[in-house]
């Protein structure tokens, strides 16, 4: 698999990418819809604070203006913006100041249809019918490519083996997102202690600046809540 970080590809869209098994015929979630859900929010939200389009005071989320918001589009460093991007960035900015648990409860019904959509647009992502065993067909997406689209499971495992790993800041949130959402307990064995593998990314996600740390905690308290509510564990 390979190791650094695929071309083009953001924080949602690598945590979407850990967040399936690409090693079967067909690409099955490791997560809940509703965990994932919550990740791709919280990744998203990253995203658009890391781009400085919104910012975080107290755990609420303060939208920048909509003309700062709209010139993300045409960032220096080549990722271009997007639908579901402008959407979140435009919606917080209409109606600043709510709670970041607020954002990830309401944001999260549109997400995984934003990120997947992204990933089509990135070539890495394709429709395929399926056929199911009591009649009839589906559509469903596939990885182009399995071992590209195992990149950022790579990624975290370079990360937990600290072999030459990336400990670039994406890499570092990408992790803490797997911490957050429990995926990184559906992960394959790293022939890591489990204790070992939990100290590692607390101590990771307790290193970042502290709105970035705030949010992932606000997002592992929601997919909790979330479990609860829906009888999961």
């Amino acid at each position: 698999m390979a190791s650094s970080q695929l071309p083009g590809l953001r924080l949602a869209d690598e945590f979407f990418l850990a967040a399936h098994d690409h090693e079967a015929t067909r690409m099955r979630p490791r997560l809940q819809p509703v965990v994932l859900s919550l990740g791709l929010t919280g990744a998203l939200l990253t995203e658009l604070m890391l781009d400085g389009r919104v910012g975080q005071t107290d755990d609420y989320i303060l939208a920048a203006n909509l003309r700062a918001a709209r010139t993300g589009r045409h960032r220096a460093d080549g990722h271009g913006s997007d639908e579901i991007s402008e959407q979140i960035t435009e919606r917080i900015a209409r109606h600043p100041g709510q709670p970041v648990s607020a954002w990830l409860s309401e944001l999260r019904h549109d997400v995984t249809d934003g990120v997947v959509a992204r990933l089509f647009a990135a070539g890495l992502l394709r429709e395929v019918r399926a056929r199911r065993w009591w009649g009839g067909s589906s559509m469903e997406y596939h990885a182009v490519d399995p071992n590209r689209a195992m990149g950022p499971e790579a990624r975290i495992f370079g990360l937990m083996r600290n072999r030459g790993a990336d400990t670039s800041l994406n890499a570092v949130l990408l992790a803490g997102l797997v911490d957050a959402t429990g995926l990184r307990e559906k992960l394959p064995a790293w022939d890591l202690p489990a204790t070992e593998v939990r100290t590692m990314m607390s101590r990771l996600r307790a290193g970042l600046p502290a709105p970035l740390h705030h949010l992932l905690a606000d997002v592992e308290t929601s997919v909790g809540a979330a479990l609860l509510s829906t009888g999961h564990h």
